[in-house]
């Protein structure tokens, strides 16, 4: 029997059997690393960003500091209705000479007021809008007409105007005065209280307070929509 020798790992040699080329015997060179160059220009760019956002951030911080807690309307409320607390929110706005917000620390003192004009979703609520007195006043009746283009001033209507309420002559069916006579041109003073947001087709309702003995006259002028707003001077 030919017994077999254990001779230890195999060993590679040249054709011409002069060099070792087993893989441990062979020499790799190892390269050193290579250290990341710098940039002045990149460096520079960089403290120069973090300069300005450091600023940015500054001027951000001043500006939300600057704010101040008003009062803002979070639903609709009629003219003439009492305010309630549901119907306010506290919004935080930058200071403004040209608006006049009514702080959020007055709240309690608003809460009971009434709406002066037509309180909208989404605005602020300024002094203007708010009121002791009730609407229609004592000794007041509150009407409302639909005005189309043609029926009114050119210039905005606001509340607290004072105009006059022309039937304008023709044919008048209203229910209770029947047909107007020619040369008969009823007027009625009143104030305006609250104008509406205009219509597709221009018309727009105005809110006129007027005395108890005439608001039955002019509803029935107003139904007939022959009629017009007349405004008049301050002093009436």
């Amino acid at each position: 029997m030919t017994q077999i020798r254990d001779t230890g790992p195999p060993t590679l040699s040249s054709p011409n059997g002069s060099r070792d080329l087993r893989p441990s015997a062979l020499s790799v060179p190892v390269r050193a690393p290579m250290r990341p160059r710098r940039r002045p220009a990149l460096v520079a760019m960089g403290i120069a960003l973090a300069a300005a956002g450091g600023v940015l951030t500054a001027t951000v911080v001043a500006h939300t500091g600057s704010r101040v807690a008003v009062l803002a309307v979070t639903r609709a409320v009629p003219v003439g209705s009492v305010i309630t607390r549901a119907d306010l929110t506290v919004a935080h706005e930058t200071p403004d000479s040209n608006l006049s917000p009514v702080p959020a620390a007055q709240e309690s003192n608003v809460v009971g007021q009434v709406a002066a004009v037509a309180l909208l979703p989404g605005t602020l609520l300024i002094q203007a809008d708010i009121t002791t007195a009730t609407v229609p006043g004592a000794g007041q009746e509150l009407v409302g007409v639909a005005l189309g283009p043609g029926q009114l001033p050119g210039r905005p209507l606001v509340a607290g105007m004072r105009v006059l309420v022309v039937a304008t002559p023709g044919e008048v069916n209203g229910p209770a005065t029947g047909r107007i006579p020619s040369g008969a041109v009823p007027t009625i003073a009143a104030v305006v209280v609250d104008v509406g947001s205009p219509e597709s087709n221009g018309t727009v309702v105005v809110d006129l307070s007027v005395a108890s003995a005439q608001g039955p006259a002019l509803a029935a002028i107003a139904s007939t929509g022959r009629v017009a707003l007349v405004e008049q001077s301050a002093g009436g």
